[in-house]
């Protein structure tokens, strides 16, 4: 699944170009920096581009990969409109020996892609809302390369639709969002929900508009409908997922770069799912706590 994945629905605590919270967006583990990249009004395109390493891929808490993977990620948005792409490549044969879809070793094994629809309203716009809220909306199409079906490989395609909406000016930011399976496991969806709030360590002085260095710390709660369960862990029953939190110290190098390292700690909260944690790889069995850490790199121009 794409990179918010990589760490899957990792605590964001924000989102990128206001809407990439979810959808795959996987080397989505730690928190992007909001301080930077805030889409602007203007009558030009707004861009945005990211790199991200860390050291295992998950989805929803359950490894995808047990090995280091890089995501590169850029987008666009325009008066609303918004369109992101997401790839993430192996360092390892991962793929060959446990993932089921070939050696993917310095080369890409996912491409997730599509357009989407973020805005803003605040009390000036409706002078009954009590903050700014945040809503976004967008289709993904998650592409997985060709594999080898006569050796048992298996990664088929799929897409999704995700929505959701943040109270970013809260001292204690809350995130929900859904993603919808729409193709290849139709009709599992799984629910997030988060809060984070940006600490300044360094204050912004004159003429800088972001804080030079801040640490975010995130914390959440994933839920799967009985699809969606069936599908990671073989019972049908809505039911709590993972359950994560992350810090992030960023760096903004300028008011258009950030460098953030990051940790992020997953467990999943059903048993039926910390056992699937457990044996989610065929043939091994390991901890049903995951931790991941990386770092990211974002600018914005």
């Amino acid at each position: 699944m794409n990179v918010q994945r990589v760490s899957k629905m990792a605590a964001w605590c924000g989102i990128w170009l206001m809407q990439s919270a979810l959808a795959d967006g996987s080397v989505g583990t730690g928190s992007t920096n909001t301080q930077v990249c805030v889409a602007e009004k203007s009558e030009r395109p707004f861009f945005e581009v990211a790199f991200d390493f860390c050291t295992r891929q998950l989805t929803y808490g359950l490894v995808d990969n047990r090995e280091p993977v890089m995501a590169a990620k850029a987008a666009v948005a325009w008066h609303g409109l918004t369109f992101d792409c997401t790839m993430i490549f192996d360092t390892t044969k991962w793929g060959e020996k446990h993932g089921g879809y070939g050696n993917r070793k310095g080369t890409y094994q996912e491409l997730a892609f599509g357009p989407g629809y973020a805005c803003a309203v605040s009390p000036d716009d409706f002078a009954l809302l009590p903050t700014t809220v945040e809503l976004f909306v967008n289709h993904i199409y998650e592409y997985h390369p060709r594999v080898n079906a006569r050796n048992g490989e298996e990664n088929p395609d799929t897409r999704f639709v995700n929505a959701g909406m943040a109270l970013p000016d809260l001292w204690l930011a809350p995130i929900l969002a859904a993603e919808f399976d729409i193709d290849n496991e139709c009709g599992a969806v799984y629910v997030l929900g988060d809060v984070g709030h940006t600490f300044a360590l360094v204050k912004a002085a004159e003429g800088r508009e972001t804080d030079p260095l801040s640490l975010t710390l995130c914390a959440g709660v994933g839920l799967g409908n009985a699809k969606r369960n069936r599908y990671d862990a073989a019972f049908d029953a809505w039911a709590f997922k993972d359950i994560h939190c992350s810090v992030s110290l960023d760096w903004n190098v300028t008011d258009r770069l950030a460098v953030s390292p990051y940790v992020a700690v997953y467990e999943q909260l059903h048993r039926r799912l910390r056992e699937a944690a457990r044996t989610y790889i065929d043939g091994e069995e390991h901890a049903s706590t995951q931790v991941v850490g990386g770092l990211a790199l974002n600018a914005c121009f």
